[in-house]
């Protein structure tokens, strides 16, 4: 299970960013969140916030996601046309209580595609 790093916290409430390192691979994982559906910007966002990552960090193998409620098609295909892979996560969000608990699966992508340095 990956460990949570650190948050980044974006202007609108609705959208923050999540770095993950996960010890048993070795992998840090930049996850942009958006609440609601997913838009081209949030891809956007996902790949500046991995090549920012992997910049400082050049040696460890980076991945990135975005995670959505909803995931248009053209939100999907830019994730599997960008300059970098980026999986995709729909999430469902049932309220229980005052935490909410969040389901989703990443869309499958090729073999190989953690982003090791610029």
């Amino acid at each position: 299970m990956p460990a949570f790093e650190r948050t980044v916290v974006h202007a609108r409430p609705d959208q923050f960013a999540v770095i993950l390192f996960h010890p048993a691979d070795g992998v840090r994982h930049i996850v942009e969140v958006q609440l609601g559906a997913a838009d081209i910007d949030q891809v956007d966002r996902a790949v500046r916030h991995l090549e920012e990552e992997s910049s400082l960090l050049p040696l460890i193998p980076h991945r990135a996601a975005v995670a959505a409620e909803r995931i248009p098609d053209d939100v999907l295909a830019a994730a599997w046309q960008a300059r970098v892979p980026v999986d995709v996560v729909a999430l469902q969000v049932e309220p229980s209580g005052e935490l909410a608990t969040v389901h989703g699966e990443p869309s499958p992508v090729p073999e190989g595609s953690a982003v090791t340095g610029p």
